[in-house]
């Protein structure tokens, strides 16, 4: 049997689980986060047990690791055609309802009044029958005889060839080692710190290019007061109010405010008058 599954498929090469501590040791190192060896402490300890408490709970397949509540799952039904030594070629029905319109004569009632029918014809089912579908591949499916009927969850992986025939293939997943889960661990928390040390570079570039941001504004409101423009005067007599980029300092504050409204600023005239009340 040849598989064909898809290059799209996730699933993760078996590597080196020496590299995966080696990653894990050194992200964990530069945030900060002390390193403690599996077995050192009571808190290693449960959590080993609790990897294996957790095998039944997901299924690997492609060298992926799924959860039994992840929606890629499908319930696959059907009957069993043929079987193979990684799997079963299952025939799969859809169903198909047979109906007739039976006459039901009304309740004699007034026509519009509430509750009351007239006559008319209603959809009865008669007969259900299921009607062959398609034939696919399901791996790891090992329990299973010739004409048994199964429904069983499944992953799709792309397509196999059985005997010279192309099936669609679905994979039900295989129970994962204590090892493994324990690897995938240590991915999920190189990713989780991976995350962790992107968002606080992007914060840390965020705020850089937002005080940068603020340093130019400055420089153009000082520039513009310097050279008497109204709106450069009201800016830095607010930022002196506020403590906006400068020390607060209301003397400051209120010399740039009567400058701006000595040229003309209406709003520096209303916040300076602010300033003078009481």
């Amino acid at each position: 049997m040849t598989n064909q599954t898809s290059s799209q498929l996730r699933g993760n090469p078996k590597r080196n689980w020496g590299d995966y501590m080696e990653k894990a040791c050194l992200i964990l190192a530069v945030l900060g986060t002390p390193i403690v060896a599996a077995g050192q402490t009571n808190s290693s300890y449960t959590a080993s047990t609790n990897i294996i408490h957790a095998t039944s709970a997901f299924r690997d397949v492609n060298g992926q690791l799924y959860s039994p509540d992840s929606k890629i799952w499908k319930t696959i039904g059907g009957k069993i055609a043929l079987v193979q030594e990684d799997g079963v070629v299952v025939q799969t029905f859809k169903t198909k309802n047979n109906y007739e319109l039976v006459f039901v004569a009304g309740d004699g009632g007034n026509l519009g009044a509430q509750g009351s029918t007239s006559d008319h014809y209603s959809k009865r089912l008669v007969s259900s029958e299921q009607i062959p579908e398609k034939r696919i591949f399901i791996k790891h499916f090992l329990n299973g005889a010739v004409d048994q009927r199964i429904s069983v969850a499944a992953i799709k992986t792309g397509t196999v060839q059985v005997s010279g025939t192309v099936f669609e293939a679905w994979d039900c997943g295989t129970t994962p080692t204590t090892e493994r889960l324990s690897q995938s661990k240590a991915e999920d928390d190189i990713a989780e710190a991976l995350m962790k040390a992107q968002k606080a570079d992007a914060m840390a570039k965020a705020a850089e290019r937002k005080k940068q941001a603020e340093t130019r504004a400055l420089k153009s409101n000082q520039d513009a007061a310097e050279k008497g423009d109204s709106f450069g005067l009201m800016r830095m007599g607010e930022r002196y109010r506020d403590g906006d980029g400068v020390e607060k300092d209301l003397v400051k504050a209120k010399e740039y405010l009567q400058k701006s409204a000595d040229a003309g600023s209406p709003t520096a005239k209303e916040e300076l008058s602010k300033l003078n009340q009481p």
